[in-house]
C-alpha cells in the first residue's frame, strides 16, 4: 500500500501486515497509526525512510504513544536523479544507525526502479538493472551490520528484505536479485508492484512484460 488511510481501509477488511511502500511523513497518519498498532498487538507494519528527518518523525510520534510498537524500517535508495531515496550507501547507512540509535527496528532496504526507465528499450532496462544492482548492494552494506542473525518471528521482525519492482520491471528486478549471491539466501524479495487498472492501463499495457 501507499498510504495510511488504504493500510486503516485494509485494515478494516482483516488484513494484519502492511508494507507501506512509501515514506509517512505527517503526523496526523502517525498518530493514526500509532493509535491503530496500540490497539491491536497483530498488527504488522513496516515502511520506508530515507532522511534523518523522516526518522525523527517516526520515533517522535510513537514515543508520545508508549503502547505501539513503531513500524519496521526499510531504508529506501534512490539516486542522484532519483524521486526519493538517500543518494549514497554511506549516507543510507548512517541514517540506518540514527534509526537503530531512536529505537526503530531495520529490516531492509527498498527503491523504486520506475524512476530509471520508462519503456523496454535496451537502454532503459540496462539502467533500471543498475539500479537494481546498486540496490542489492546497498541491502549487502546494511545487511552486515543491521540484519538478525536468526529469523525471530513469521513477520517483518527478524526478517532481512529487499523490496523493489513496480509494475513495469518486476521481472528485471527478481532476475537482478537472483544473480547476488550475497542475498540469495540470506534476505526476502518483496516485490510491490500493482498498477491501477483504469490509472495505469495504457501507459503499461505496451511496455509490460506480461
Amino acid at each position: 500500500i501507499a498510504t495510511f488511510g488504504q493500510l486503516r481501509t485494509l485494515y478494516e477488511f482483516g488484513v494484519r501486515r502492511f508494507l507501506v511502500a512509501n515514506e509517512i511523513t505527517d503526523r496526523v497518519s502517525l498518530r493514526g497509526l500509532a493509535a491503530l498498532i496500540a490497539g491491536d498487538p497483530t498488527l504488522d507494519v513496516a515502511c520506508y525512510v530515507d532522511s534523518e528527518q523522516g526518522v525523527r518523525l517516526i520515533a517522535e510520534e510513537f514515543a508520545a504513544n508508549p503502547g505501539a510498537r513503531a513500524p519496521s524500517i526499510l531504508l529506501e535508495f534512490g539516486a542522484p536523479s532519483g524521486r526519493t531515496g538517500v543518494r549514497s550507501i554511506a549516507e543510507g547507512v548512517r541514517i540506518a544507525r540514527l534509526a537503530r540509535e531512536s529505537s526503530l527496528n531495520v529490516v531492509g532496504v527498498a527503491g523504486f526502479e520506475g524512476s530509471f526507465g520508462h519503456d523496454r528499450s535496451p537502454e532503459a532496462i540496462l539502467e533500471v538493472r543498475r539500479f537494481c544492482e546498486r540496490l542489492c548492494e546497498f541491502g549487502v552494506a546494511l545487511a552486515d551490520e543491521f540484519r538478525s542473525v536468526e529469523r525471530v518471528s513469521d513477520g517483518f521482525e527478524g526478517r532481512w528484505i529487499v523490496s523493489a519492482g513496480g509494475s513495469l520491471f518486476f521481472d528485471i528486478v527478481a532476475d537482478t536479485f537472483a544473480s547476488i549471491p550475497a542475498l540469495v539466501d540470506t534476505a526476502d524479495l518483496v516485490i510491490v508492484s500493482g498498477g491501477y487498472v483504469l490509472q495505469a492501463f495504457g501507459y503499461l499495457g505496451h511496455p509490460s512484460p506480461l
